[in-house]
């Protein structure tokens, strides 16, 4: 989150190393990294750690990146007002381009294009929902990426899996639903990891 703003490439690089010498191969960016966010330093830290990645074997290492959503950083795509498809294609595009791969391993929603408790606040409040983008137009971007050969699995942090599971049909939430619910319904690929916010 702090490489190429608080932490040089030099140290960053340093870090990867010997986390990877330390047999860590899954690394997580965003393409509004680093933090604090800034138009100035947007996407360094998807450079940075694209740089390194040059100089490692690409199958030995899995990469995650992220799609910011909506919010007040208008120096990403002009705020973004949503997360449509347009953004989810250009963002991908950028990030893979930052990173210097072909492919993302893992390719994330950064948060979801309607209301969920996020960012520290944990209960729901219903007078703050509100809905931009059908998340099955998000779902069908987010799958022709797949099917692109551009991302791998797809991961939504922050949404709520009933959330998730309720939008693309109404079966429970099983490990078959996991495996075809989405490609019956909408001809998608499903999300198969979740990050919810916690406190230890």
């Amino acid at each position: 989150m702090f490489f190429g703003a608080a932490t040089q490439e030099n140290a960053a690089h340093s870090l990867l190393n010997l986390a990877a010498e330390r047999g860590v191969n899954c690394f997580d960016t965003a393409e509004m990294y680093p933090v604090p966010q800034s138009a100035v330093h947007q996407g360094r830290s998807e450079i940075v750690f694209g740089n390194w990645l040059q100089e490692q074997r690409r199958e030995d290492i899995i990469v995650a990146a992220k799609v910011t959503g909506p919010g007040q950083m208008p120096w990403i795509r002009a705020g973004p007002a949503s997360l449509s498809a347009k953004d989810i294609h250009e963002a991908l595009e950028g990030s893979l381009k930052r990173l210097q791969t072909d492919y993302i391993d893992i390719y994330q929603l950064h948060w979801p294009d309607r209301y969920v408790p996020m960012f520290g606040e944990v209960d729901f409040r219903p007078e703050n929902a509100y809905s931009s983008v059908p998340i099955e137009e998000q779902m069908q971007a987010l799958s022709r990426a797949v099917t692109a050969g551009k991302a791998g699995l797809l991961a939504s942090p922050k949404s709520p899996s009933f959330k998730t599971r309720t939008a693309c049909c109404a079966e429970p939430l099983t490990a078959a639903w996991l495996r075809c619910a989405m490609r019956k319904t909408l001809g998608c690929w499903p999300i198969v990891l979740l990050q919810w916010a916690c406190s230890l």
